[in-house]
């Protein structure tokens, strides 16, 4: 009995389950008969029931001692997993402060996410007020919170791929409608630019199911937008490429034209200019004949002359002589 009442605070204490503290109060009252039937004079008593009586007794009280720990550790046990859910609720509560903060459009699934946040809210409140209660079923709350965060976190996981299917869907996007714009303002030599509207159309469609909260046909279009806009510069740059080649050729061709005309005008001139120093030499060759020619006439001239004056003198010279004689 003394030892069944030294139990008592610990039975009050909030952490004790209710059906531990009925334990209490039944072996009491079973110990407290017993004693009293005990000291009934005029009783005859079974020794060796008596003796099985308060083997049992103490027993069930070694048991109620291990009860009493057990369920300090339930509540232990109960209150960190009462945390788990908290902490697991909070990372899901700023997942969907962060959906409805984001200006992206809600794609259904994160809809569904968030009511379900909203609802295991009010099933934490409860479990919260539990914990509170003064010998509450541990157990029972420990499964219920071990659920809560269980479920908080699949819905967290879903709502964050969700939300990271929707940033992706935003960032392919800002990179498509980059693509659409170079295509559209893309200009290359010769004049050469992106003909049409590659990319457009796909893009408009990948807007507008991202306003749709469609993340994964927004991501497809948005590709595709992407792909068509850089192959049709790819496209432009080649033909710029095939039109400096074909410039290229072109220019060739005209040097060589040139080079073969000059080289034919080259030959002519050297020709001509090889008669005209040809004829040249002819004159120089009769002039000189002709100043040779009268040169010889004046030599003859100046002989006779010569001749005749001999024969002047020599005449005199015999009359002089005779009319002398």
């Amino acid at each position: 009995i003394n030892r069944l009442d030294s139990m008592a605070g610990e039975v009050d204490d909030d952490r004790t389950q209710k059906e531990t503290a009925q334990t209490h109060s039944h072996l009491n009252q079973r110990i407290k008969k017993f004693a009293s039937d005990f000291g009934t004079p005029g009783v005859e008593r079974d020794p060796f029931a008596d003796e099985q009586a308060i083997v049992e007794f103490e027993n069930g009280i070694d048991e109620l001692a291990g009860a009493l720990q057990a369920d300090r550790h339930a509540f232990e046990v109960a209150t960190r997993a009462v945390s788990g859910a908290e902490a697991e609720f909070q990372i899901a509560e700023r997942l969907v402060s962060k959906s409805v903060s984001d200006r992206i459009a809600d794609s259904v699934i994160v809809k569904e996410c968030q009511k379900t946040v909203s609802q295991l809210e009010i099933q934490l409140g409860r479990i919260q007020k539990r914990l509170n209660v003064p010998h509450e079923d541990w157990s029972s709350v420990n499964l219920e919170a071990s659920e809560l965060n269980n479920r908080l976190g699949v819905v967290s996981g879903k709502l964050r791929s969700e939300l990271e299917l929707a940033q992706q869907a935003v960032e392919l996007l800002s990179t498509a409608s980059n693509a659409v714009y170079e295509a559209a303002n893309w200009r290359g030599r010769y004049g050469i630019v992106v003909v049409g509207r590659p990319g457009v159309d796909e893009l408009q469609n990948a807007r507008a199911l991202l306003n749709r909260g469609n993340y994964h046909r927004s991501i497809q279009y948005s590709r595709a937008s992407a792909q068509m806009a850089e192959n049709a510069i790819t496209a432009a740059k080649r033909q710029v490429s095939r039109e400096k080649r074909k410039r290229a050729r072109k220019a060739e061709q005209r040097r060589r034209r040139r080079n073969t005309s000059s080289g034919i005008t080259f030959g002519s001139s050297s020709s001509r200019r090889s008669s005209s120093s040809w004829g040249s030499s002819n004159s120089f060759g009769s002039s000189s004949s002709s100043r040779s020619s009268s040169s010889s006439s004046s030599s003859r001239r100046s002989s006779s002359s010569s001749s005749s004056s001999s024969s002047s003198s020599s005449g005199g010279g015999s009359g002089f002589g005779t009319s002398g004689w």
